[in-house]
């Protein structure tokens, strides 16, 4: 069984040789989602490195049309923006997801995002 990691120091270096591995093997899906990953990780204590790799993977997943990444990215991203207490940045994340769950008609990320969304807009 893998033991999930349970310290920042072990989640941000599972996370780091995560991106190393899929950029050594041109795995660009699976790097969208490993930097998605990581902005959550980096949130915890290096924002502006969590909002470069939110950046990035909204980047990397519209760049090669995943349309589940996008969502997931631009998911990810509106949630790091809240960690650092940018509730203005979040929104338009918020609502790039939306647009794009309702593009692929998924009704897990239509539930997600509007969750966060509703609780965003309650303050």
């Amino acid at each position: 069984a893998v033991t999930a990691p349970s310290t920042y120091g072990e989640r941000l270096a599972q996370i780091t040789e995560a991106i190393t591995i899929t950029r050594e093997i041109g795995a660009r899906a699976d790097e969208a989602l490993a930097s998605a990953t990581a902005a959550m990780v980096l949130a915890e204590q290096h924002a502006d490195a969590a909002l470069a790799h939110a950046d990035r993977a909204v980047r990397l997943a519209e760049e090669i049309g995943h349309r589940q990444w996008t969502v997931l990215a631009h998911f990810y991203y509106a949630l790091t923006c809240q960690l650092v207490l940018d509730t203005d940045a979040a929104r338009p994340h918020y609502d790039a997801a939306m647009a794009s769950a309702r593009e692929i008609g998924s009704g897990f990320w239509l539930r997600d995002v509007t969750a966060f969304v509703t609780a965003l807009q309650a303050g």
